[in-house]
This record gives C-alpha cells, sequence and structure tokens, in this order.
C-alpha cells in the first residue's frame, strides 16, 4: 500500500471517529453526562414499535428535584450542578440497559423503564428517591441534603403509544407528587393504559384458550358463573395453534 493510500485510509478513519464523537456529544448531557431530550427522541421510536410488536410495557417516570432553586440561591450555581450530578449517578446505576434515563433540562428528568409493572416500577422509583433523600452532598463546608419528586405513567398496546401523551400523564403525576408535599411518589391514576386494540387482542386469544378448554376437558378446569368466567389449564400442556397455554387466564370469579 502507497504511504498516500494508508494517510487517506486514515484521515478516514480518523473523521468517522470524529463524526461518532460529534453525535454522541450532541445526544449528551454536557452536565451529567446522560442522554438528553434528542436523545430520547431518537431512541423512543423504535422502543415503543419494539414495545408494541412484542407486546410489552413501557412506563414513563417523570422526576424533578424538590425546591432546587432555594439550593442554587443558598449555596451556588455550582454548588447546584453538584447536586444534579448526584442524582444523575443514583438514576444511572438504578436503571438497566434496556431502560433509559436522562436529562431534559434544569433539574428535570425523565426515566423509560420496559418490560416491568407497575410494582417494579414503583419499587425501582422508590429506591431511587430514598437513596437521594439519604445522600448528603458536601461542598466545600456545606452539606446538601435534597429530595426529588417522581409522577408514573405506563403504556401496552398492539399500536405504538405516543410518547409526549404518556410523558404529560407522568409529567401532571409528578405536580401531584409535589403538591402533596415533596419527595412523593404519584401514578397518574390510569396506571398501565392498554389500548383498545390490545384489548380486542387478548379476548381474542381468551375465546382461543377456551376453545381448547372445551375441546380438552381433562385438562381444564372451568369457572362458570351463570357464564363462562375464566379458566384454567391444569396440565400446562401447549398448544399447536396458540403456543404454551398459560397456567391462569382470566379472572376465577365473576
Amino acid at each position: 500500500m502507497s504511504r498516500w493510500a494508508a494517510g487517506s485510509l486514515n484521515f478516514i478513519a480518523k473523521s468517522k471517529a470524529k463524526n461518532r464523537l460529534l453525535e454522541e456529544m450532541a445526544l449528551t448531557d454536557a452536565l451529567t453526562g446522560l442522554p438528553n431530550r434528542r436523545a430520547i427522541d431518537v431512541w423512543a421510536p423504535r422502543q415503543l414499535s419494539a414495545a408494541a410488536r412484542h407486546d410489552f410495557s413501557i412506563w414513563a417516570v417523570m422526576a424533578d428535584l424538590d425546591l432546587f432553586k432555594k439550593v442554587n440561591d443558598t449555596y451556588g450555581h455550582d454548588a447546584g450542578d453538584t447536586v444534579l450530578k448526584s442524582f444523575s449517578e443514583i438514576l444511572r446505576s438504578n436503571t438497566r440497559q434496556s431502560d433509559m434515563c436522562a436529562r431534559l433540562g434544569g433539574e428535570e428528568f425523565l426515566v423509560i423503564i420496559t418490560h416491568s409493572d407497575k410494582e417494579g416500577v414503583k419499587t425501582v422509583v422508590e429506591r431511587i428517591r430514598k437513596q437521594f433523600e439519604n445522600t448528603k452532598v458536601i461542598v466545600g463546608t456545606a452539606t446538601i441534603a435534597a429530595t426529588a419528586s417522581f409522577g408514573i405513567a405506563g403504556f401496552r398496546g398492539i399500536k405504538p403509544p405516543d410518547l409526549d401523551a404518556i410523558v404529560a400523564r407522568a409529567d401532571a403525576a409528578m405536580y401531584a407528587a409535589k403538591h402533596n408535599g415533596h419527595a412523593d411518589i404519584q401514578n397518574d391514576g390510569v396506571g398501565l393504559a392498554f389500548s383498545r386494540h390490545h384489548e380486542c387482542l387478548n379476548r381474542i386469544r381468551c375465546y382461543h384458550y377456551l376453545e381448547a378448554a372445551i375441546m380438552q376437558p381433562s385438562g381444564y378446569q372451568m369457572y362458570v358463573n351463570a357464564r363462562v368466567v375464566g379458566y384454567e389449564n391444569l396440565g400446562h400442556r401447549g398448544c399447536s395453534t396458540t403456543g404454551s397455554v398459560p397456567q391462569v387466564c382470566g379472572p376465577h370469579t365473576a
């Protein structure tokens, strides 16, 4: 290889590395090192589509540091930045690679959690809340104690949800937490919002399972209260058309 060709390849490699670095910087919050809002906008569409396609839930958690202006006014903006970094590290250490935590700006953060239920999400958020509340940030001779409020909203369905709509619900829940006295966690009241398409799909699945129960009565226990209200696959047998039949589907009582 000629010296000219080697130099050209080296220049191309350096240019690609520089472009990757610039792209990463554009998607990263400079202060905390967390992804920024632009990173969320890039990441979310594919994740939301995957949630709809593979039928798993997705949750938005809005977090806002309580009385943060008072921290800045009392201790200075450098101290406030240290508090933001501390909170960011707590978020990062309590979320998985499949999740996303980002700083939206100021003292406002967004966490997106996938493959979890309502109780699992609340457990994670409560752990974050407690850890931050118990963290003392030392800046010079000052010891700063801060808290954060959280709002949770979720979605599950076969049609990709609108992220802004979920975030707006989580944001409203977060403000309810602040009005409740700060350092609190509030669900938006809807919890996991299922799309109408998802409800219809579940109903169709249950009809298939009930048909299998009728055709193979020895393998199922039916639950009846003037009508069939549920069933249980006693043997957990496989079904060639639907895959492995769930152990329990539908309520056991009316």
